[in-house]
């Protein structure tokens, strides 16, 4: 079990909870990454965002990650390649990751301090880029507005729609999995309309590409 909590005014050193020295390769083991070989605990002030990588290993599968959140913070896990596997803001309080390819020696877990309501639209650079197969594609809304989030080839063609709703305002994230499409280079168009003001309007594109 690793432990992750926010700092209290009780002072503790991460010193106390290191791990013995790393088993033989193949048995179970989960640790954070440390000079000294891993530490089971981690502590860190309130406001403060953190990644903590983690090394895995084991001879059976599936491993399960499961982790709870803290207050006004949104937590994410990757896994070596950059892959996003779970998020989840804190009004979702609990989840659960079944970890099924031995590959996966490493995970990153992220803790992100909630954001306030964002002041204008925008849409963000996808992440990672270049990308294979998935990518976070993440923009931000200021007020309740029709949102539409579409993929587009090099011929201007609809490949995918990953958001087509009304939403409320705040900073969103979508994967998008090419896995059944071929490399090249692809857009992804924001399109938002304010519900409340609808001359308010915004459009953004941005490029990605997708190498296999």
């Amino acid at each position: 079990m690793l432990y992750f909590g926010m700092r209290s005014s009780q002072e503790y050193s991460e010193r106390q909870f290191v791990l013995p020295p790393l088993p033989p390769l193949g048995t179970f083991d989960a640790r954070l990454e440390s000079e000294d070989g891993g530490i089971q605990a981690l502590f860190f002030r309130e406001g403060q965002a953190m990644e903590m990588p983690i090394s895995v290993s084991s001879t059976s599968y599936p491993i399960t990650v499961e982790y709870c959140t803290v207050d006004r913070y949104t937590f994410e896990v990757f896994d070596q390649t950059g892959r996003l596997l779970i998020s989840r803001k804190e009004s979702e309080t609990k989840d659960v990751c079944h970890i099924t390819d031995p590959a996966i020696k490493r995970l990153v877990i992220r803790a992100i301090p909630a954001e306030r309501t964002p002041a204008e639209y925008a849409l963000y650079q996808n992440h990672p880029n270049p990308f294979n197969p998935t990518s976070t594609l993440k923009y931000a809304v200021p007020t309740e507005s029709r949102i539409s989030l579409r993929v587009y080839n090099l011929l201007g063609q609809i490949v995918a729609t990953l958001a087509d709703e009304v939403e409320q305002a705040g900073y969103r994230s979508v994967e998008w999995n090419a896995s059944s499409f071929s490399s090249g280079i692809y857009f992804y168009r924001l399109d938002a309309t304010s519900i409340g003001n609808p001359s308010k309007t915004f459009t953004q594109v941005r490029k990605m590409m997708l190498i296999k």
